[in-house]
C-alpha cells in the first residue's frame, strides 16, 4: 500500500530529494537551486511507515498554444519497489492535476524504450529535435565572433528565430536556472552579431555541447549546412576537437504531451531539461 501525495513536510522534501541524488547522480545543492529558482513543487508516493517509494518533480517550462506547460521531471523509484506500477501512478495523478488546471502536462523520455511506456499514461511524442556530432579538423572557416546574452536578450532573439516554428516559449524561471546552471561553461551566447544564437553547456575539449543552436531564418536560404558551418566555428573559438549540437528537427523525440490534441506540426522545446 502506498499513499500519493504532494510535499508539504521537510522530512518529506528531504526523502524526494534523497531519491532524486541517489538516482540521477545529483548534488543535493543542484535539486535544492532547482526548487528554489523554478518554484518546483515535489510529489511522492509513501509506504506505511512514510519513507519516500517514488518522488516526481514538477515545474512550470513556459507556455504552448496559449496554455502554461508544466514539466514532470526527475521521476525516480526506491530500486526494491520497482515494477509495481507506482511510479506510473504517480505520473498519472500528476498530469491529471495539471490537466485539471488547464495546463499541459509533458514529459521527456531518458530512452527510447519509455516512449511506448509514457503513451500508455495518454502522453504522445510531440515535441521533437535533432542532435549532430561534427569533427572540427577539416574546418577551414573563420572562428565564430561571440557575444555573452543574458536570460532576456536570449530570449527575444529565440522567439524572433522560431517565429514559423511550433515551440514552447520558455519561461523566465526556466531561463534564469539554465543561466544558473550554465555557470561553469559559458551559457547564452550570440553569434557573429545575430547569424545565431546558442547555449553552451560545456565547454571541455572532451564534451563540447551547444544544447541548443537555432540560426537566423534569414541564413538558411544561403546553404543547407549552414548550422553546421556555424557550430563548428563555436567549437574552434573554443579550441574543441568536435562539438555535438541540438536543434529544431524531426529525428527523435525530445518531450512528449498530454492535454492538447496533436497537430501536423513538428514542434520544438529545446533546452536539455530531460
Amino acid at each position: 500500500m502506498y499513499e500519493i501525495k504532494k510535499t508539504e513536510t521537510k522530512n518529506e522534501y528531504e526523502g524526494l530529494r534523497s531519491l532524486w541524488c541517489q538516482t540521477f547522480g545529483d548534488s543535493p545543492d543542484f535539486v535544492d537551486k532547482l526548487y528554489d529558482i523554478l518554484q518546483a513543487k515535489g510529489y511522492i508516493a509513501l509506504d506505511e511507515e512514510g519513507s519516500v517509494l517514488s518522488s516526481l518533480t514538477l515545474y512550470e517550462c513556459g507556455n504552448y498554444h496559449g496554455k502554461n506547460v508544466f514539466v514532470s521531471y526527475a521521476i525516480c523509484t526506491e530500486p526494491e519497489a520497482r515494477g509495481q506500477g507506482i511510479a506510473g501512478a504517480l505520473t498519472k495523478h500528476v498530469r491529471d492535476l495539471v490537466i485539471a488546471d488547464g495546463h499541459l502536462s509533458i514529459l521527456s523520455p531518458a530512452e527510447e524504450s519509455l516512449i511506448k511506456f509514457y503513451s500508455g499514461l495518454d502522453y504522445e511524442p510531440y515535441f521533437f529535435s535533432e542532435e549532430i556530432l561534427l569533427n572540427t579538423s577539416n574546418f577551414n572557416g573563420l572562428k565564430a565572433i561571440i557575444q555573452p546574452l543574458s536570460p532576456s536578450e536570449y530570449s527575444e532573439y529565440r522567439e524572433i528565430f522560431l517565429a514559423d516554428t511550433p515551440h514552447i516559449q520558455i519561461s523566465k524561471n526556466l531561463l534564469n536556472f539554465i543561466d544558473e546552471d550554465n555557470s561553469d561553461a559559458s551559457g547564452f551566447l550570440l553569434i557573429n552579431q545575430g547569424d545565431a544564437v546558442c547555449t553552451l553547456s560545456a565547454t571541455s575539449t572532451e564534451g563540447f555541447y551547444i544544447s541548443e543552436l537555432l540560426v537566423n531564418p534569414l541564413l538558411k536560404n544561403l546553404s543547407s549546412e549552414i548550422d553546421e558551418e556555424i557550430a563548428r566555428s563555436i567549437a574552434v573559438a573554443y579550441g574543441a576537437d568536435h562539438v555535438r549540437y541540438r536543434k529544431p528537427g524531426n529525428r527523435y523525440c525530445q518531450s512528449m504531451l498530454a492535454g492538447l490534441a496533436s497537430d501536423s506540426d513538428i514542434a520544438y522545446f529545446g533546452f536539455p531539461m530531460d
